[in-house]
Parts: C-alpha cells; sequence; structure tokens
C-alpha cells in the first residue's frame, strides 16, 4: 500500500490470471474525492482572486486615488487638485509617495494572489497523486500467488496487499 485507506476491490483469487495494466487492489477514495472537489473550488477562488487583483492595480494606475474620490461623488479630486500641493507645500503629505504606496500596495496584493493560486495547484496535484496511488495496476502479465488483504480491510503504507508472479518465464529445479 502506498496509502492508508479501506480496500474496495481486490482482482480475483489466488491463481487468477491477470493483464498489464489491469487493477488489482482499489483503496476507498470518497474521502478524496471531496477533498479533490473543494481544492477545485479553493483554485477557481484563487484565480479570481488573481484576476480581480490585476484588475483593481489596473484601475488605479489608470484612475489614480478612485476609491477616495468616488465617496463624495467626485468632489475630493477638485478639491484635491488645491489641496494636494497646499498639503505638499506645508510638509502634510507627499502625492507622488502616497500613489507609490498605493500602487506598491496593489502589486502585493497581485503577488498574494498569485501565490494562492500556485498553492491551490499544489493542493490538487498532491490530491489526484493520492488518487492514482488510491489503486495498484498489475506491472505485468501474471496470476495471484496469495492475497493477504480483502475488501473492507483496512491498510496502511507498506503494509503489503497481494502476492504476483510472472509464470510466462517457469523454470523448474529439481
Amino acid at each position: 500500500a502506498q496509502m492508508p485507506g479501506d480496500v474496495d476491490f481486490v482482482a480475483g483469487s489466488e491463481g487468477d490470471a491477470f493483464k498489464r495494466g489491469q487493477a488489482l487492489i482499489a483503496l476507498d477514495t470518497k474521502s478524496l474525492r471531496a477533498k479533490r472537489e473543494q481544492a477545485v473550488s479553493q483554485l477557481a477562488s484563487a484565480e479570481a482572486a488573481y484576476r480581480n487583483s490585476l484588475v483593481q492595480y489596473e484601475h488605479e494606475l489608470r484612475n489614480p486615488n478612485s476609491q477616495a474620490n468616488s465617496m463624495l461623488g467626485g468632489a475630493p479630486s477638485l478639491f484635491g487638485m488645491f489641496s494636494d500641493p497646499a498639503r505638499s507645500i506645508m510638509g502634510q503629505g507627499d502625492p507622488d509617495l502616497e500613489r507609490g504606496s498605493t500602487l506598491y500596495a496593489r502589486r502585493i496584493q497581485i503577488e498574494t494572489a498569485a501565490n494562492a493560486v500556485n498553492q491551490a495547484n499544489a493542493a490538487l496535484q498532491e490530491i489526484d497523486e493520492a488518487l492514482q496511488n488510491a489503486v495498484s495496476y498489475a506491472p505485468f502479465d501474471g496470476v495471484i500467488v496469495k492475497k493477504m488483504v480483502a475488501q473492507g480491510d483496512v491498510v496502511q503504507p507498506g503494509m503489503p496487499l497481494v502476492t504476483f508472479a510472472d509464470i510466462g518465464r517457469l523454470q523448474v529445479r529439481v
């Protein structure tokens, strides 16, 4: 076993033949499939947040301080035309510094959203790998020699599940 779980399927009985690529043992994957759906939703949310952060950055780049200006119907931009230079002269603010700070914050939002997308993708890949590890496939044509688990058994990583052999090249020693 490569992962813990409940045995959902065991192919055949001792002495039964199998073909290369055939599933020999399968673990129950209901909880993994539910986690995968959750990961897909998290990825979609992360991608939406990333797209939104790009739009917000572009909006701020083209329309500086738009959020503050919208609060009073655009009036602050009229006042800002006169008050910003006066504030700067009096040493009470630096519009260029404020704009740079706002743009920097928007770039950090983009970076954070991109990181969330990467994390969601990694989580999805991890779950997909676990789903692949939930099924043991025959590496060659052969015969089941011994079954060590039955349907419903709980297995742990490293636990042997089935012994099989390639009988195409049998040798007899006397």
